[in-house]
């Protein structure tokens, strides 16, 4: 499912180094405020929290020296969330076998975070092998993507509780990563009712050993088609955007009756289709973005979190301004919408012609900042500043995010286009994103 499958399988030779990495010791930061509930339907703002995701080559101990030292720079830039995943995406098999426990690359990740003066949230994500009819003691990368076993969702879910245990600045959890292995094959939809059996084991056992543990799921992918007619399951959430897919908004409906408890509900979605890609410009397919939010805070009045998002074509070549334009368009989007957080998936690429929404890439040992990175961070800063709900302007050719302190802008267009503030006017190139102090 989306761009980032490709980065699933860890090389081995990275785990096997990693494993190596002597475990960090337990110390305590001051976490930022849990996110509010959401009131978007009260009418008040929300603010919105920009995050990352690291995944395989997030400033890892194996690269040079120097360049690590660069990357821990840019990140401790300013105080973000960052998620890690028990299993994968840069960490070995926590517990190889029953009993046995390897805690070296989750140690180091977290110190990781801790070290930049991040705010740490773990994915309780994935299962080693031996609970999902593996080999104890091997470790079977091919596998990662299958749930464990209903016999073993008690095991999974003494290994998050563990995971809280030996964590105890982290205080925010998702539980699993995009229903891997609950798809039901036979009924052709998600096996909603055994992520939920499996979720809810998991949040008593967090939330027995850490009551100010912030738990939350289910992690739904929200796909969606060109038409109604090239889906199975059309729903009637539909734009030029696409249709919705009614399976995965189904399973939210059903967790959302039969969770054990949650403090926040996380989903994640692409704006281009499944089968024909973006159907429409990407500045108007964050009208999938809106439209899905709003279906979900009529249904609940917990915080969404968007644990992965990808505003961008997965065919095809942007500009870095281009992508900046798209992606700090859909972070305004998210913020007028009341979302909690946003999580970016994979900060770290290479070369830059290589670079989907990266925050950064690495030229010759170096790493360079994106336009996005900068963009990301300004209107973070405009956020904590303090946003009120109309401080957000989607309207016409120029968005615009205003707080006390200055004004973002984002130019859809490929052409010149002007801003306005007040009196004041600014004219910006295609694409160009501008953040305007503002002087008192």
């Amino acid at each position: 499912m989306i761009a980032k499958q490709r980065v699933w399988l860890a090389p081995v030779v990275a785990f096997v180094i990693s494993a190596l990495v002597v475990a960090c010791a337990v110390t305590t930061t001051t976490a930022q405020p849990p996110p509010v509930r959401s009131a978007a339907r009260a009418g008040t703002f929300v603010p919105l929290q920009i995050g990352i995701t690291h995944t395989q080559v997030s400033a890892d101990p194996w690269h040079d020296r120097a360049l690590v030292a660069r990357e821990k720079r840019l990140l401790a830039r300013r105080r973000r969330p960052q998620n890690q995943h028990i299993m994968g995406w840069g960490v070995e098999n926590p517990q190889p076998r029953p009993g046995q426990y390897r805690w070296a690359g989750l140690d180091r990740r977290i110190r990781l975070i801790r070290q930049t003066g991040g705010t740490p949230i773990i994915t309780l994500c994935c299962a080693p092998d031996w609970m999902k009819g593996g080999t104890p003691g091997r470790t079977d990368w091919s596998l990662l993507e299958r749930a464990p076993d209903p016999g073993h969702y008690d095991d999974f879910a003494d290994l998050a509780r563990r995971v809280a245990l030996r964590y105890p600045d982290v205080r925010y959890f998702q539980v699993w990563n995009e229903m891997k292995g609950f798809h039901d094959a036979r009924r052709n939809t998600w096996d909603i009712a055994a992520y939920t059996r499996m979720y809810n084991k998991v949040y008593r056992a967090v939330k027995s050993a850490r009551p100010d543990a912030q738990v939350g799921g289910p992690y739904m992918p929200i796909d969606s088609w060109s038409t109604a007619r090239r889906s199975s399951h059309p729903s009637h959430l539909r734009g030029p955007w696409g249709v919705v897919d009614k399976r995965a908004l189904n399973a939210i409906t059903y967790w959302l009756k039969h969770n054990a408890g949650a403090d926040f509900i996380a989903i994640d979605m692409s704006t281009a289709t499944n089968d024909k890609g973006l159907t429409t410009d990407p500045f108007a397919a964050l009208g999938k973005l809106r439209a899905v939010t709003r279906w979900v805070h009529r249904r609940t009045d917990l915080p969404i979190w968007i644990a992965e998002w990808y505003p961008l074509p997965q065919r095809g070549s942007f500009p870095l301004r281009k992508q900046d334009a798209i992606m700090s368009a859909g972070l305004a989007t998210m913020a007028a919408e009341g979302v909690s957080m946003v999580l970016l998936w994979g900060p770290q690429r290479g070369q830059p012609d290589g670079c989907r929404g990266c925050l950064w890439t690495v030229r010759k040992g170096v790493p360079r900042v994106t336009p996005a990175f900068v963009s990301s961070d300004q209107i973070a800063s405009l956020l904590d500043a303090g946003v009120s709900s109309d401080g957000v302007d989607l309207r016409g050719d120029v968005a615009a995010v205003r707080s006390g302190n200055g004004v973002f802008w984002v130019n859809k267009t490929p052409r010149g286009a002007t801003g306005r503030h007040g009196a004041n006017k600014v004219r910006l190139d295609p694409f160009e994103t501008r953040l305007h102090a503002l002087h008192r």
